[in-house]
């Protein structure tokens, strides 16, 4: 359990970064009235594939939890809002078709701004403070 708890600790940086790297790419694209692009979507793709590699880790090291049954309300509490920040994650994949490009970026930015909001109160619930 120890490393996945490592890999768990660890990769929660790789997300982060991959999240400012694409909140900064899509405000920039609106900024500069853009549409929603290929690339657009590669970025986001590759921050959305970092959550979910997270979130699997997490289940992962929550199985052993279970079964070793050092499972706490704090971890419970931490599965909620990641849970969350993943759902908010996953449904600008919605928007695949039907939506203006415009307002398909303003729209996945703002889900995207929502999920990096929610891992951060993750993190920091489950720390208990700004120690990372």
């Amino acid at each position: 359990m120890n490393i996945i708890l490592l890999l768990h600790s660890h990769f929660r940086w790789i997300v982060i970064l991959t999240a400012l790297i694409t909140l900064v790419k899509y405000l920039f694209a609106l900024i500069g009235k853009k549409g929603f692009t290929k690339s657009d979507r590669i970025i986001g793709l590759v921050f959305v594939s970092a959550i979910d590699t997270q979130i699997s880790l997490g289940l992962t090291m929550l199985f052993m939890r279970v079964i070793t049954d050092t499972f706490s309300m704090q971890t419970a509490e931490h599965l909620v809002i990641m849970s969350t920040a993943v759902t908010f994650a996953h449904i600008p994949a919605k928007w695949r078709k039907n939506t203006e490009s415009s307002i398909r970026l303003r729209k996945t930015l703002l889900c995207y701004v929502i999920t990096l909001l929610f891992i951060l109160i993750g993190i920091l619930r489950l720390r208990g403070s700004l120690v990372w």
